[in-house]
């Protein structure tokens, strides 16, 4: 119903429950987003007009009751770098599939040193019309901050207003992963991506790289499958639902 995995980095996710009355209870699975200070997590929530839980949430008051169970899912670090970050790290979101990778994104950028100057996310994030598209202008402004770091795309199944929309039109093709996810390691790509700086990142390789898919199911699976097309290993890729 509503977006969000639980805070930290890892991609994991919480399941959230509210109690509405009756003995029934209104739940449903949310992902953290930016890490704050200690004891604290905050949850990234897109609000549904037909969504149960969602528009429960924002009825909340101070001093009201959810009830949470987790983290639960998938570790998203990387095991193969000293500090859990990936090299190269694309995302392919779809819609309030977002929210699972924000908290890996936020991590990405905060690394330091060598590590911040050898390391690239590239998303791509999927939505049907302009008005489902959420947190637009902070993506758009963290990957005007990232000095190249962060490259984000986007696309639209069924823009409103066609002959204005910029980004990707339709759904998600082989054509729209091969322009905006990092190359496929081992091809000839890989072997002279430089991004035009000497101390850019390596080339991708199966261990320093990650394709994360979230989203509908009929989305995921469509976009795994054009990535194998593509030539990933299917190592480099993890579907999230």
């Amino acid at each position: 119903d509503g977006a969000a995995d639980a805070a930290g980095a890892d991609g994991k996710r919480v399941t959230l429950r509210i109690d509405v009355g009756n003995g029934k209870e209104s739940g449903g699975d949310a992902s953290g987003g930016r890490q704050t200070w200690d004891n604290h997590i905050v949850f990234c929530i897109k609000l549904y007009s037909d969504g149960v839980l969602s528009r429960l949430l924002t009825k909340l008051h101070e001093g009201d009751s959810v009830r949470m169970r987790g983290p639960m899912g998938s570790r998203l670090h990387s095991r193969s770098s000293a500090d859990g970050r990936w090299t190269h790290l694309g995302i392919v979101a779809g819609g309030s599939g977002l929210t699972p990778a924000l908290q890996l994104i936020w991590f990405q950028l905060a690394a330091r040193g060598a590590s911040a100057r050898t390391m690239r996310v590239s998303l791509l994030f999927l939505n049907k019309n302009e008005d489902d598209v959420f947190l637009g202008d902070e993506l758009r402004d963290a990957a005007a901050a990232s000095r190249g770091a962060l490259r984000v795309s986007f696309g639209l199944s069924a823009p409103r207003r066609p002959d204005e929309w910029t980004g990707y039109q339709g759904r998600v093709t082989k054509q729209m992963l091969s322009e905006t996810m990092p190359a496929v390691p081992g091809s000839d790509v890989a072997a002279v991506d430089a991004f035009g700086d000497d101390d850019g990142p390596p080339a991708p390789t199966n261990d320093n790289t990650r394709i994360i898919v979230c989203g509908p199911g009929g989305m995921v699976a469509s976009t795994v499958r054009q990535l194998r097309s593509l030539g990933f290993d299917k190592k480099v890729i993890v579907a999230l639902e």
